[in-house]
């Protein structure tokens, strides 16, 4: 780093240890932000992150199952890539591929249960963090997902509740009751699609179940082979507690970006 500004050739002693000091501690915040951005990613439930001074951090990561996986994301180095993108609209669909599959096998699952005399609910989720709405450009048609949430809000509920009715969503829509789909209402008061890559929004917390979802055999299946989602490195505003997960164009056999 260039410190001709801070320090000369007259500098004292002192006044050089001053600003060493500074810059080591400087680099000790940007590491700890750093560490902070990368273990939100887990979706670990209450990760511990504290600086103990004297250039020390000190991460706990509670029910962590792949510690050697995790200490090796956490002390790599940062690289810059480049990837050509889908557009959500392009991406979408697979979205709802992936929603109808993961259903689908809970069904079969909770079917087994029944069978089994296993009555335990499996189909759980978190509410996506509400900062995820987003204002953005105009696209061409209506999602059809938008069409089935309307279509079910028309119904009567025995349960008005918004509990009941986000566990009966949950239990239709498995992978959207976790991923925000990027789509919004214009003007008119259609949905639209969003302009550019990011296909959704997902909670810090839930950031583990998505790639736990999109790791599934049965998911992989019907993705194309170029279709690869990555996470934003940071949510898309600074007290958002979300990150947006993005559709980027895999063009390699090794699965690099170009």
């Amino acid at each position: 780093m260039d410190l001709q500004s801070r320090v000369n050739f007259n500098s004292t002693n002192p006044e050089v240890v001053k600003v060493i000091k500074q810059e080591a501690d400087a680099a000790i915040s940007r590491t700890y932000n750093i560490l902070r951005t990368r273990i939100d990613k887990f979706g670990v439930t209450q990760p511990n992150i504290q600086q103990l001074g004297a250039g020390r951090i000190l991460i706990e990561l509670p029910g962590v199952k792949e510690p050697e996986r995790v200490r090796k994301l956490l002390q790599g180095t940062a690289k810059l890539e480049f990837w050509e993108t889908y557009d959500n609209a392009e991406a979408f669909p697979f979205l709802e591929k992936i929603n109808t599959a993961i259903k689908t096998s809970e069904t079969k699952d909770s079917l087994l249960n029944s069978l089994n005399g296993d009555t335990t609910n499996i189909a759980s989720a978190a509410i996506p963090d509400s900062t995820a709405l987003a204002t953005i450009d105009s696209a061409n048609k209506k999602p059809s997902l938008l069409d089935k949430i309307e279509s079910d809000t028309n119904k009567a509920p025995s349960d008005t509740s918004a509990e009941a009715q986000f566990a009966k969503f949950s239990k239709e829509n498995p992978f959207f009751s976790l991923v925000t789909p990027a789509i919004f209402q214009n003007q008119n008061n259609q949905s639209e699609y969003r302009k550019g890559p990011v296909v959704g929004y997902v909670a810090f917390k839930d950031t583990g179940k998505v790639n736990e979802i999109l790791s599934r055999p049965e998911v992989k299946s019907i993705l194309p082979r170029d279709l690869k989602f990555l996470w934003s490195a940071k949510g898309p505003t600074k007290d958002a507690k979300i990150l947006e997960l993005i559709a980027v164009k895999v063009k390699s056999r090794d699965g690099s970006a170009p």
